[in-house]
């Protein structure tokens, strides 16, 4: 669904909409300007504008001729796909024993892996992280990456995403305060930033498999218990987080302590922790 707004919003306007080209593009086999057009119920000139932009930085191509006949007449209708040939985008998987990092193209294929395990009381957790991208960096000569994204699946901390850092509740090892992900950025060079591996795993489920939902809710039951909701492809945040921390509702005030500092929290219970 793409937003409309006054002219005060034509930034968000703009962006949604430049993300709803791709992100259609991404997901096809092959798909016209027309196509486009009538899928997302914008303009010809703004599908036009928005294509030409991303073919400009290299981020879309023509395939060649497409088999569908558009409305039957008007010029020959090319077909677009995303570019996986030379821009990749970096996934980190930050757990409390290893680091895995991993490089896919646009179409989200992985291409590189590089996953090792850490000691979090002699490493810091910002330089192992760095350690891992620039590994994977080096196996990509001359590609180009965009950006890479941390997903965090840490005990005892939070992202604080207004600032793009990870607070740490406890001392984990050596990390005994934050991670900065804007630090971090600075170091490689490239946007870096973090959320939940839940929401993470949410998003994807959503994009990949439920493209068509207009809302979406992902129950995530592992070592912990939550949900996100994602509404128009978009997660929705609450105040500090986008995901509905559920696990840590206490039903058991004289119940065991969960690592978040509470006791007989829920997720004790119905979780693998159970």
């Amino acid at each position: 669904m793409i937003h409309k707004a006054d002219a005060s919003n034509q930034a968000m306007v703009k962006r949604n909409n430049v993300e709803a080209v791709f992100a259609a593009i991404q997901q096809s086999d092959g798909i016209s300007r027309a196509r486009l057009s009538k899928l997302l119920n914008l303009s010809p000139s703004t599908v036009t504008v928005i294509v030409d932009d991303l073919k400009a930085k290299g981020l879309v191509v023509d395939t060649g001729i497409c088999d569908e006949a558009f409305g039957g007449v008007g010029r020959t209708a090319y077909a677009l796909d995303v570019n996986p040939a030379q821009h990749y985008l970096i996934g980190v998987e930050v757990a409390p024993e290893f680091i895995r990092s991993m490089a896919f193209d646009l179409k989200i294929n992985p291409v590189a892996e590089d996953t090792k395990a850490y000691d979090a009381s002699q490493a810091l957790l910002i330089d192992e992280i760095e350690r891992s991208i620039r590994r994977l960096l080096a196996r990509l000569p001359g590609k180009r990456v965009y950006a890479a994204g941390c997903a965090f699946d840490l005990p005892k901390g939070y992202i604080d995403y207004q600032k793009n850092e990870f607070e740490f509740t406890e001392p984990f090892g050596k990390n005994i305060d934050r991670l900065s992900l804007g630090a971090l950025s600075g170091r490689l060079r490239m946007p870096v930033c973090a959320n939940e591996s839940a929401a993470i795993l949410g998003a994807a489920e959503q994009r990949l498999y439920h493209s068509g939902s207009k809302t979406f809710v992902y129950m995530y039951l592992a070592d912990g218990v939550c949900f996100n909701i994602i509404q128009d492809g978009h997660l929705l945040c609450g105040a500090h987080s986008p995901m509905s921390e559920i696990g840590h509702m206490s039903i058991n005030l004289f119940g065991p302590r969960c690592a978040c500092g509470n006791r007989g929290c829920f997720e004790l219970y119905v979780s693998n922790r159970a």
